[in-house]
């Protein structure tokens, strides 16, 4: 271990380089991440337009859109 840190020291500018060479090596990989760091966590929302002659609206809304609304969001 010895050896390898007196190496290192008296290697300065090429510690130096290797480490520079390394920062931007990892600035250009972290700018070209294809990664959402703010995933969308808005609810899905699903709007079904029916209607039933006959019926009332919240008998439709109750017997034929929720269902569907429902099925389509699973």
């Amino acid at each position: 271990m010895r050896s390898i840190i007196t190496f290192l020291l008296n290697q300065r500018i090429y510690v130096f380089a290797v480490t520079g060479l390394l920062i931007c090596l990892g600035a250009l990989a972290w700018n070209s991440l294809e990664i959402d760091a703010f995933p969308d966590v808005t609810n899905t929302q699903v709007m079904i337009l029916t209607k039933a002659p006959g019926l009332a609206a919240v008998d439709v809304e109750r017997r034929i859109s929720y269902p569907i609304e429902h099925a389509m969001v699973a």
